[in-house]
């Protein structure tokens, strides 16, 4: 509720006698935002169950958008199902880089695929493409410089937006530009990156997944989608929602396999010297990015609990992942 306005006495600082009025709001109720604008539930009541319906929507976004490449899809799902779980510690989404993404055939069509399925899913969902026009001339975070009109963009304009993203990426913070200020707000905001390298040259994301060889068009434009019914649709948005806003447990029993399973990888990566075997060692990241890839899997599952099923998915999953690179 709005209050009404104090004064703010200014002798001490211009020597005035006129006082400058400024505005207070005082808040007497507050009221938590939901979690998500689109109502969802979890678990979602899903026909005829949400592996079957989990399935269907990882082979339409390989199908359509991915060349077919099933696992590149699978993590993309878990990309936009994640979220901030926690801030202290730190537990943001991970970020996702879809390398060797091949680039566009025809210059009239270089909007890829992925961004039109991605569109049908979500209800709030932008694209940056990362072109010198774009970054040179647009800004990337909010920022109102009326008192410093006479200041014109530079060379390096660009590297501020990449700086800015990349702060998302790692921070979940966006620092919005004033006059005479800089203030950081808190976001949770989960990123896809496609590139045609092998990694992105701009930002380092938390996976990296090597995009399988194909010849199939992953630029064509919405109008050549094989899109679903929209009972289908509805089936798939319910599942991505409704895992965004979901909660995942583990239970004594499982944590103390999960703990086991490590120890014993631990064990038998450490038996020889090689430096082979010293890169490809496990080690205690190794182990919170399987946990928090655990927790996606379950959630997009639409399970309550990481099971012990879902761990050795999710171990298979990662050990796919790496054997590509």
């Amino acid at each position: 509720m709005w209050g009404c306005r104090s004064r703010l006495h200014s002798a001490d600082f211009d020597q005035s006698e006129e006082p400058e009025e400024a505005p207070t709001l005082h808040v007497l109720y507050t009221r938590e935002t939901p979690a998500t604008i689109v109502p969802r539930s979890f678990p979602a009541p899903l026909a005829p169950d949400a592996r079957t319906v989990r399935d269907g929507l990882i082979t339409w976004i390989a199908d359509e958008a991915l060349g077919g490449d099933r696992d590149a899809a699978e993590w993309v799902l878990l990309s936009i199902i994640s979220k901030t779980q926690s801030r202290t510690p730190p537990i943001y989404p991970p970020s996702l880089t879809l390398s060797s993404f091949p680039s566009p055939s025809s210059p009239s069509s270089t909007t890829p695929t992925l961004h039109h399925i991605l569109a049908l899913l979500l209800p709030l969902f932008a694209t940056l493409p990362l072109t010198l026009d774009t970054l040179n001339t647009t800004s990337f975070y909010p920022s109102d410089k009326n008192q410093s009109s006479d200041l014109h963009s530079g060379w390096l304009q660009g590297v501020e937006n990449l700086r800015v993203v990349q702060g998302v990426m790692n921070d979940q913070t966006l620092g919005y530009v004033f006059p005479f200020s800089r203030f950081s707000f808190p976001t949770d905001v989960s990123f896809v990156v496609v590139t045609e390298g092998r990694k992105s040259a701009f930002f380092g994301t938390t996976v990296n997944v090597p995009l399988t060889k194909t010849n199939a068009d992953l630029y064509k434009p919405l109008d050549q989608i094989k899109v679903p019914s929209e009972e289908t649709l509805n089936q798939w948005r319910s599942l991505v929602g409704g895992s965004k806003i979901g909660q995942v447990t583990i239970n004594d029993e499982t944590a103390e396999y999960i703990q086991d399973d490590f120890v014993k990888e631990r064990r038998d990566t450490a038996t020889t010297n090689s430096d082979e075997k010293k890169e490809s060692a496990i080690t205690s990241d190794d182990l919170i990015h399987r946990m928090m890839t655990a927790r996606l899997l379950a959630l997009s599952y639409h399970e309550k609990f990481v099971t012990k099923q879902i761990w050795e998915e999710t171990k298979a999953l990662e050990a796919r992942r790496k054997a590509r690179a």
